[in-house]
């Protein structure tokens, strides 16, 4: 007869997975307010038809903080805070800083 149990010797090792740690800047961030908004490469629809919307980066590295959405008018088109154009409002993360529209 065969015996069934295993005991804690016997089970093969298996490594926990390593949990990833967020990356840490290498310097204090100083964010500045800008305009930000979509990227849109739809032939039909006109750029001017999307409203920036108001945000805050760093100037060291890009990095978004905050993005607040204004949908409607938006009198901050002829503002003169930089302004940067991303692939998408809720998964990119950094601006381009040598971009700046």
């Amino acid at each position: 007869m065969r015996n069934l149990w295993f005991g804690y010797e016997d089970e093969p090792y298996r490594s926990k997975p390593k949990k990833r740690k967020n990356k840490r800047s290498k310097h204090k961030h100083e964010y500045a307010p800008c305009l930000i908004r979509q990227k849109w490469d739809n032939d039909y629809i006109k750029l001017t038809d999307y409203a920036w919307h108001e945000g805050s980066y760093c100037i060291h590295c890009g990095y978004i903080r905050n993005i607040y959405f204004s949908w409607g008018d938006s009198p901050q088109d002829d503002s003169d805070l930089p302004k940067f154009e991303i692939d998408s409002l809720f998964k990119t993360r950094y601006v381009d800083l040598n971009e700046n529209a």
